[in-house]
């Protein structure tokens, strides 16, 4: 009886802080109340079954993101770790997303940084978001996103995709292409060099793309992307024993670690403000998207406003980490769903697992070969071409067509940044003239 007891009033006390309004600054304290071993039990069970995806997850986002890719692992950690603490959502998962990540290469290519120049600036980019998504929280600008029509991250998302997938062809065919800011810059520089393309690299893709896909037809319930990059190491090193080298990823350690140092240059953060803003945006968009949708699924609700302020104190704890941006992930997020997390402890419970992980086989990343982890960024990115959502927002309104298509156009045109802009503002647009 007494059991039971304590585990109302743990219920009670996650119900309680999602279904306020105001921001409470440490709302953890109410997850404590009747926390009980059968609690940490699910949490654990659910982080360790994040963690397994987020470790190979983190690496290709940081690859998606054109940066070293020990930045998506110390995203995910931090992200973990802080957000979970002050965030409301027992749903969510926290980290780096092929969202944020595209929106953070379109960046620097539209300020045409290269890599050395990204890894200085990075830092001060995610602050700004995360102090921007404080700022949201406390003023509760979820109030304004649900004026803003879904089809702005639909079109958004789409346009996302086909830069993932037209910028990590170079690493499939084994080359480098002059940098370029657009799909359309990508696509002809990778033409352009297609007759430099190294058979070795590109035989080794073609292997892992058909090893993954046998995976996840025939066993859905393991840990797929892991499994791959294990196999295709051993393949990659039997390979240049018999001497075709492949290139592989830079092996990573917590000894090599160090936190953040932030630029000087005023106007280097003068230049970054409008994309963090716009990365602050659709952070916001994405994680209450995926939150809200996930938590009325299990019949509870989302303080949205406490979420953002988690994920700006999460940003702002990566940014100092040596981190990328981070948001809420969908397939993190449903995986975490699944099964069946008891509280936001899941999430600092997974970032304390992966932590582990990075300690322990950071340099055995070394072994993992370039384009096969190129191969995986390119199976998410066709995940992220919702062929039933584009026809349904191509076909329900006229003026869902219209932002739609707009989004899209100007996402493979210009920068991304500039496509949420121009979505938002067109979609507030018309909805204004519907009332």
């Amino acid at each position: 009886m007494a059991a039971l007891k304590i585990k109302s009033r743990f219920r009670s006390a996650v119900r309680f802080v999602s279904e306020q309004n105001h921001i409470d600054l440490f709302p953890a304290r109410h997850y404590l109340r009747g926390y009980t071993v059968a609690a940490m039990r699910t949490d654990l069970s659910s982080g360790l079954n994040v963690a397994l995806l987020a470790f190979p997850q983190g690496m290709a986002y940081a690859l998606i993101a054109g940066l070293p890719i020990q930045y998506g692992i110390i995203s995910f950690i931090a992200a973990s770790i802080i957000a979970s603490l002050f965030g409301s959502s027992r749903f969510n998962s926290y980290g780096p997303s092929n969202a944020t990540a595209v929106l953070i290469l379109s960046t620097f290519l539209g300020l045409q940084m290269p890599e050395a120049m990204a890894v200085v600036a990075l830092p001060a980019l995610v602050l700004l978001t995360g102090i921007f998504l404080v700022i949201g929280g406390y003023l509760r600008v979820a109030r304004v996103v649900q004026y803003v029509s879904k089809t702005v991250i639909t079109g958004y998302i789409t346009g996302a995709a086909l830069l993932i997938i037209a910028n990590q062809i170079k690493n499939v065919l084994g080359f480098e292409i002059p940098q370029a800011s657009s799909f359309y810059g990508v696509v002809s520089g990778t033409i352009g060099q297609i007759p430099s393309t190294h058979f070795p690299s590109l035989i080794l893709a073609l292997i892992t793309a058909a090893i993954y896909f046998v995976l996840t037809r025939r066993f859905r319930t393991l840990p797929n992307v892991a499994i791959t990059l294990v196999v295709m190491a051993l393949i990659s090193s039997l390979m240049s024993h018999l001497g075709y080298p492949v290139e592989t990823l830079s092996a990573v350690t917590l000894a090599g670690w160090a936190p953040a140092s932030f630029p000087t240059d005023f106007d280097l953060w003068n230049q970054l403000l409008l994309p963090s803003l716009a990365l602050a945006f659709l952070i916001t968009l994405e994680s209450c998207s995926i939150g809200k949708s996930l938590a009325a699924r299990a019949g509870d609700r989302l303080n949205t406003n406490q979420e953002i302020f988690g994920l700006g104190l999460g940003n702002i704890a990566s940014a100092f980490s040596g981190g990328m941006a981070a948001s809420a992930s969908l397939t993190r997020s449903s995986l975490n769903c699944n099964s069946k997390a008891a509280s936001p402890f899941s999430n600092f419970y997974a970032g304390l697992i992966v932590l582990a992980l990075f300690i322990v086989l950071g340099n055995f990343i070394g072994y993992i070969p370039k384009p096969a982890l190129a191969v995986l960024v390119i199976s998410i990115g066709l995940t992220l071409i919702n062929r039933h959502n584009i026809r349904v927002v191509s076909r329900s309104t006229r003026s869902d067509a219209i932002v739609f298509f707009t989004t899209l156009f100007v996402g493979l045109v210009f920068a991304l940044d500039t496509a949420i802009y121009i979505g938002t503002i067109l979609s507030i647009a018309l909805f204004l003239r519907k009332v």
